[in-house]
């Protein structure tokens, strides 16, 4: 069985492996904390060097990078729910995300259908 900290630390791993995979490059900070029905997800310096490029554009810039990750994850989202709720046991039944591109972050925040520490702390995140 596992303690709630080798769960966020286990998430965290498993977000940041997802965005490397799919975009080349995962966040330089991640921490996910588990409270409640709910897992908060918060990445620091998430730009891509695209990204980044992109933003130096004042007219379309933001725009582009805000619709290019709506798209994605648009796109990516149901894989990763579907596998997070395997892997975790219970359904998601609301997620949440947003950036702050001038502050280089974003905020994932999960909502299961029921508390979350005694159900993780019966499990082991390896399974």
């Amino acid at each position: 069985m596992a303690s709630l900290k080798e769960w966020e630390s286990h998430i965290g791993n498993f977000i940041s492996q997802h965005l490397k995979t799919d975009i080349g490059k995962g966040p330089e900070y991640i921490r996910a904390t588990i409270t409640g029905s709910c897992i908060l997800i918060y990445c620091r310096n998430i730009m891509t060097t695209l990204e980044s490029k992109l933003l130096q554009d004042p007219v379309k810039g933001k725009d582009l990078v805000i619709e290019t990750r709506r798209v994605y994850r648009r796109v990516t989202e149901p894989e990763r729910i579907k596998e997070l709720e395997s892997w975790i046991g219970l359904r998601i039944v609301d997620s949440f995300r947003d950036w702050n591109l001038e502050n280089n972050s974003s905020m994932y925040v999960l909502m299961f259908e029921r508390e979350l520490p005694e159900w993780l702390e019966q499990r082991s995140p390896s399974a």
